[in-house]
């Protein structure tokens, strides 16, 4: 359209009107350096509604504005229909939970988006597109509900956002064991007949369980460790009180004991021998024995 015609509008020239004089206001008694800086205001707005025509009437009025440079850039996209953002958030939680769901491509998926809601957008080109911040953010929210992390600076499409998927269920497809205790299922730690959710801590990899009125993080690495050293100890422990003790010969009954406070050895084998034998013992070597023991009487009390 050319600045001719543009004049000719009712909202083209009101809109210059309006522009300049606004400048006047504010034009008389600043530097040059102020000048410039209301110019570069007005020529933005200027720029944004009325494009370069509306660019070029306004410097006709203040040539003083001649050197500044406007950048008007047009963007043309198709509108992305209703529920379309709610699809790709399906069709990524399906990524990360089906298998044969992988094994697809982007121009079958295109396709199937296109019938969806009767658009055009390219098989070939469609899922390449950069993804908005927005769309980046729900996508992310998925994976975090599965305990994976997505990295939205290198992931920036639909078709990148596949192919950290297929990471993902690679991880998950290769269970491998934990520390001799239990095993690892992609997010999932099971031990027993618990199971306990994985969680990243920057790269580690933990789990957090109720502790009291506390969540602590429990590292895996240091928890395999920590297994690997239990089962170990465990198994030394049982094959040392089981397999290698087994039955000890009993020690010697004790005939003496440590010297009493007259430095004297107590002689304790009356425990053995007749009773004769063993009051003679209690009253001493130099005691007489009891040749005469009635029947029937207790000997000590004799």
């Amino acid at each position: 359209m050319s600045e001719a015609s543009n004049s000719e509008t009712p909202r083209f020239a009101e809109g210059i009107a309006a522009a300049v004089a606004a400048s006047e206001v504010v034009l008389p008694g600043l530097s040059t350096a102020e000048r410039l800086k209301v110019h570069r205001i007005a020529l933005r707005g200027i720029g944004r509604q009325l494009g370069l025509d509306g660019v070029a009437a306004y410097k006709a009025k203040h040539p003083e504005a001649h050197s500044i440079r406007v950048n008007v850039d047009a963007l043309a996209y198709s509108h992305k229909p209703k529920g379309y953002d709610d699809y790709l958030v399906q069709l990524v939680e399906r990524w990360l939970t089906n298998n044969d769901a992988l094994t697809s491509t982007n121009v079958v998926e295109v396709g199937l988006l296109n019938e969806r809601f009767s658009s055009l957008f390219d098989p070939a080109k469609h899922f390449s597109q950069p993804l908005s911040n927005s769309r980046l953010k729900k996508i992310k929210a998925v994976f975090s509900r599965h305990n994976f992390p997505l990295d939205t600076a290198k992931a920036t499409t639909m078709s990148k956002v596949r192919e950290a998927a297929k990471a993902v269920r690679a991880r998950i497809n290769s269970d491998r064991p934990f520390g001799n205790v239990g095993t690892i299922s992609g997010s999932t730690l099971v031990i027993g007949q618990q199971t306990f959710a994985i969680e990243l801590n920057g790269k580690r990899e933990c789990i957090r369980v109720v502790v009291g009125n506390n969540r602590p993080r429990f590292y895996l690495d240091g928890l395999e460790w920590l297994a690997n050293l239990m089962t170990i100890e465990s198994d030394h422990l049982s094959h040392t009180t089981i397999s290698s003790i087994g039955e000890l010969p009993y020690p010697a009954e004790t005939t003496e004991i440590k010297p009493d406070e007259q430095g004297e050895t107590l002689d304790l084998s009356y425990g053995r021998g007749s009773l004769d034998d063993r009051l003679a013992a209690l009253k001493g070597d130099d005691a007489p024995a009891s040749d005469v023991c009635p029947d029937g009487v207790d000997p000590l009390t004799l």
